[in-house]
């Protein structure tokens, strides 16, 4: 598993996550420490970016999960 997220050792118990969409409310919200690098230190900043994020954090949406086929 890629354990590196620009140049930086991910943390234990943290994901590597794309920040997609913000909610306009939060996008001056202050990233956690191990989430900050270079210019990227609040959620705006982050907006394409890849971060990492507390795995406990983590709430999956869509939990449906498509039947594999067993042949």
């Amino acid at each position: 598993m890629d354990r590196l997220l620009d140049e930086v050792q991910r943390e234990d118990d943290y994901v590597k996550v794309k920040v997609d969409i913000i909610n306009q409310k939060f996008e001056s919200s202050p990233l956690l420490p191990v989430s900050c690098y270079g210019e990227v230190t609040d959620l705006g900043d982050a907006h394409g970016k890849y971060v990492q994020w507390p795995r406990f954090a983590i709430k999956l949406l869509n939990t449906e999960t498509t039947p594999q086929n067993q042949d």
